[in-house]
Parts: structure tokens; C-alpha cells; sequence
């Protein structure tokens, strides 16, 4: 996951070497990197934050979508209003930072004693011809009961990939295997609906619980 590595590494670099970094991606115009969510990093490490992921700057409203949820009804963002949200790109198949990062989410949740009803974990599914509700179901309930699987059509699943400057690359691995290079930041969205972090979920427990408290904050 070269690009994931890049994004991520990003978040250490100077201000002067983020911006030059943005201006870069935007002569080649590499449309899988968001130029937002370069900025958010580039602009988050200047001023105050009260986040130890990447703030937002001016904390955007987060883009609305409506998907196919792991039950078969349609579900919106919106449903999730009056919640925080952490919102994950994934798919079923993927063989390490989807469980890992899914799997510690619903276990800080539960250790921190906060019910699946006061925070919601989205999975937005980036494999939809796999991913069917049937399937996203068995996979979530393995790991908890904080998280809803979400898929939809293709262009469907591209459109909410886009509003969120997020990626999803199809590649194959030395052995000829199928894999999909995606985002691995999980978009913290407020309980007024308003995209606060980007939360790097392969911290230690205790900065990305921080994380989860303070976005459970804002708004309350």
C-alpha cells in the first residue's frame, strides 16, 4: 500500500515540505490523494489542535451519502446525526488493516464502555461486487456490534470515494492474488455532522482512544 504509506508519512513533514508536497500533487494531478485531505495534514500540524490525528482545518460538513446497508435497507449519513461517526474504507477480503483496524475500534469502544448507540463505525465497502449485504453482515458481526457495513453499486461506492478525496486501487500481489491499495485513516465526523480528524487508527490504544473521546465531546 505505497500511496497509504505516502499519505501517512506526510503527517511528519514540515509545513514548508507539506505545502511544496501539495503543490507537486497538483501539477501531476494524482486524483486518488485528495489535495483536502494533503491540506488537512499540511494545515493541521500548524496551529492549535486538541486531536493527536490530522484536524480538519474549519471542519467541513461532512458529504452526505446514502448506501446499501449490512441488514439490505438503505442507509443514510444523516441517520447517524446526533452520533459521532468514524468512517472506514475497506473491503471483507482484505487480509490485515481492515480487521486490524475494525477490530480495534470496536474493542476501544468497548473498553472504553461507550455502546454502539452513542458512536457509530461505518464500513464503507471499496469491493462492492464482493461485498454483498449477506456477506458485509457475516463480517461485521465476527468482529462487533458497533459497526455497519455499508456497499452499494459501483458508481455509487466511486461517488463517496470522491466527496472524501479517499482512494481504492485494484492491484495483485507476487503471488498473483487480488488486492485492493485503499485509504487506511478512519474520517472522525462529529455528532453535528462536521468532519473534526483523521484519525490513524495504528497509534497506540491510548492516543487513538484520546482521539475517540475528544470527538465525542464536541458538539455534546
Amino acid at each position: 500500500m505505497r500511496r497509504t504509506h505516502r499519505l501517512e508519512t506526510a503527517v511528519s513533514l514540515s509545513s514548508e515540505t507539506s505545502a511544496r508536497l501539495v503543490r507537486i500533487l497538483s501539477s501531476v494531478g494524482i486524483a486518488s490523494l485528495s489535495l483536502a485531505v494533503i491540506a488537512a495534514i499540511q494545515l493541521g500540524r500548524i496551529g492549535a489542535v486538541d486531536f493527536h490525528g490530522t484536524p480538519y482545518p474549519d471542519t467541513p460538513v461532512a458529504p452526505v451519502f446514502s448506501l446499501t446497508g449490512h441488514t439490505g435497507e438503505r442507509v443514510d449519513l444523516e441517520d447517524f446525526r446526533a452520533r459521532p461517526v468514524l468512517l472506514f474504507f475497506g473491503f471483507t477480503e482484505c487480509p490485515d488493516v481492515c480487521p486490524l483496524t475494525l477490530a480495534k475500534l470496536d474493542r476501544l469502544l468497548d473498553e472504553m464502555e461507550i455502546p454502539p448507540e452513542e458512536v457509530a463505525v461505518l464500513l464503507v465497502s471499496v469491493d462492492p461486487e464482493t461485498d454483498t449485504p449477506s456477506r458485509l453482515a457475516e463480517y461485521v458481526q465476527a468482529i462487533g456490534p458497533s459497526i455497519t457495513g455499508l456497499t452499494g453499486s459501483r458508481e455509487e461506492i466511486e461517488a463517496v470515494l470522491g466527496q472524501y478525496g479517499a482512494y481504492a486501487e485494484p492491484s495483485l500481489d507476487h503471488e498473483g492474488r487480488r488486492l485492493i491499495a485503499h485509504t487506511s485513516l478512519v474520517f472522525g465526523i462529529d455528532r453535528t455532522g462536521h468532519l473534526q480528524v483523521l484519525i490513524h487508527t495504528d497509534e497506540p490504544d491510548e492516543v487513538v482512544s484520546d482521539d475517540i473521546r475528544t470527538l465525542i465531546r464536541i458538539g455534546a
